[in-house]
Parts: C-alpha cells; structure tokens; sequence
C-alpha cells in the first residue's frame, strides 16, 4: 500500500503542460475515464450533463490532477464506486442553487452567488459515492478517506461546502480576481480565461521556486 502512494505521489507531482489543447486529447482518449463518466450519467438527473468535463472553460492542469486521483481512489480503494456529479456550472445554474432555501423552496445547498462559485471558473468538482447495488452512498468514512487521497494528489477540500466537494488549490483569491476582471469590462469567459493565466503564472512561479531558480 506504501508502494502504491508513493507512485501516486510520484505521478502526481509530474509537470503538466501548461496549454489546454493537449491535455484534453489526453484525457478524452482515457477509456478507465471514459467509463467514470458513462456511469456518472446514468446517475445524475439533476445536475448539467457530465460532459461540461470537457467544457473549454474548465482549467486543464485541475481537470488533469483529479482525472488521476480519482482513477487512483476508484482502483486502489473504492472499487470504482466514485462518481462525478458536478464539474462546469454556468452562472444561471448557479444562480438558481443560491436562490434555493432563500427566494425557491428548498435547503439551502450553497454559500456562492452567481459569479462567486468556482465551478463556474472551471476550477472545482463534486463527488459522491454509489454502493454495490448502484445507490447513493452516505458513508461518512468514504469520504475522509477519499480526502486524505485528494489532497495527496494536490486538491484542495471544502469541508464546510459539503464532502464531496473539491477545488483547485491555490494562494489567490479567485473571486476576487474574477469580480475585478469584470469589472474592467470584460465577459465571463474572458474573465475565467484570465484567472486561468492567474493560476498558470503561479505555477510557474512555484516550479522556479522549487528548481532554486528564485531565492
């Protein structure tokens, strides 16, 4: 077992291209993904179709990390009960999950406003668990230990969001960089596009870093 996340580590700690092009035609000839998400699809009847995975907004270098922390989970511990509910979410859906409990009927299953979740930057995932008989799972343990896998391979857990929910993990307030780029005039993609830059640079920055390229 040892063995085994010292591999992960090693494969996760790999440098990742910076350009989204490739990595996407990496990661949709990826048949043990493929199959991750045929099964999230025959799930899901609440939540926009699975395949906003591939949506152009989503950042790559995060869609490259949880792509293998979770064929590493699925496969080592959890015998592919893993699925992927939520990846892109466009600011209406968004908007429509705020207003739950506050101005529709419902619990309310959100903190963000429209504009304020960074699913809608392409930055964050959910995740839940199925059981052997194919229905959702609510074992606390499940989760915990998917978390200590998550965060091995690099990603950040809200816990206070709810369990299963994952983002990118970074020192920038993404929020705010997005409220600032549209203030500045620009649309939603080009701002998502530019908190990509964002995150781009900082990675960069902490590659140099770690090389003793910056003292």
């Amino acid at each position: 077992m040892l063995l085994l996340i010292l591999v992960a580590v090693t494969i996760a700690l790999r440098p990742i291209a910076v350009t989204g092009t490739p990595m996407k035609l990496r990661l949709a000839t990826s048949e043990s993904f493929r199959n991750i998400i045929k099964q999230s699809e025959r799930k899901l009847t609440m939540t926009e179709p699975i395949k906003d995975l591939e949506h152009p907004l989503m950042y790559w270098p995060f869609v490259a990390k949880f792509t293998k922390a979770i064929n590493f989970a699925n496969t080592h511990f959890f015998e592919n009960r893993i699925r992927v509910s939520e990846t892109y979410r466009t600011l209406a859906r968004q908007g429509e999950l705020y207003a739950k409990g506050r101005t529709t009927k419902g619990a309310k299953v959100t903190k963000a406003r429209s504009g304020e979740s960074l699913h809608s930057y392409g930055c964050a995932i959910d995740l839940f668990f199925v059981g052997h008989d194919g229905k959702y799972e609510t074992q606390l343990d499940d989760y915990k230990k998917l978390e200590g896998i998550m965060v091995m391979f690099g990603l950040k857990h809200i816990r206070w969001a709810d369990y299963g929910h994952y983002e990118v993990a970074t020192s920038l307030n993404l929020v705010e960089i997005y409220k600032a780029s549209i203030k500045k005039g620009m649309t939603h993609d080009q701002a998502v596009k530019h908190i990509h830059q964002e995150l781009n640079r900082e990675r960069v920055f902490f590659k140099a870093a770690e090389s003793g390229l910056i003292v």
